[in-house]
């Protein structure tokens, strides 16, 4: 595959997809060897740390070399989740990756994005963005339906997208979202999810070309796995 990547050009063979794979054969290493692996909500030492963090929502903008890694730590509530993602989505950042852990009060985020075009927004006006859309000063909804689609026309769609259900785990319900990618896509899962009075607790975010593999480790507001009727509600 990085051989593949290699013969392709330099927007293929980035450290970002190099580390997709070396993950993947990481994986599919251990699991050849016996090992069991769960899907469990990812961490990371930038998560760990924004967990520790108190009080009100701190964002955090780390350049890489191919994009930027965005860090937010915030007090916890159903839809944080959608609000972020729609601030990101509102200036034109291409999520290709993120991953979210909920303990207690408190839910922290780490996002990898790059820009469609030109250079890293500023890390000052997201973090303003973030809280003014939070407290419910910024309709965020309405700032991304104006630049929805401004010339009318109709982007050619992907195959419909698939959800589905695990019911396996003991603590949570994981809901994987494989779909086409599209503008503002992961803004309008994240809402519906809220939509449906789920609790994300956790979640692993990729981008893989043009497609989007995204899964989400969620409960009922009591903390528990979600009923069969609840599941059906938010796969419809």
């Amino acid at each position: 595959t990085w051989a593949d990547a290699e013969a392709t050009g330099p927007a293929v063979r980035s450290e970002w997809r190099r580390g997709l794979i070396a993950d993947l054969v990481r994986r599919c290493v251990s699991q050849l060897g016996g090992a069991h692996l769960d899907a469990t909500p990812s961490s990371s030492p930038a998560i760990e740390q924004a967990l520790t963090e108190s009080g009100d929502t701190t964002v955090r903008l780390v350049p890489t070399d191919d994009g930027c890694s965005i860090v937010v730590s915030t007090p916890d509530r159903v839809g944080v989740l959608a609000v972020v993602a729609g601030v990101l989505s509102s200036y034109r950042l291409q999520i290709r990756g993120a991953r979210i852990r909920t303990e207690g009060q408190r839910a922290a985020q780490e996002w990898f994005a790059r820009p469609l075009f030109g250079d890293l927004p500023d890390e000052r006006a997201i973090a303003s963005d973030v809280r003014a859309a939070l407290s419910g000063d910024l309709d965020i909804a309405a700032r991304l339906e104006k630049r929805r689609n401004p010339t009318g026309l109709t982007a050619p769609r992907g195959a419909e997208p698939i959800v589905l259900i695990d019911e396996s785990a003991t603590h949570h319900t994981v809901v994987e979202v494989r779909a086409h990618d599209e503008p503002m896509l992961l803004y309008r899962v994240t809402s519906a999810l809220a939509a449906a009075d789920v609790a994300v607790v956790g979640a692993k975010i990729d981008t893989l070309g043009s497609e989007v593999v995204d899964a989400f480790f969620v409960t009922d507001r009591t903390g528990a796995p979600l009923s069969i009727d609840h599941a059906q509600a938010v796969r419809t």
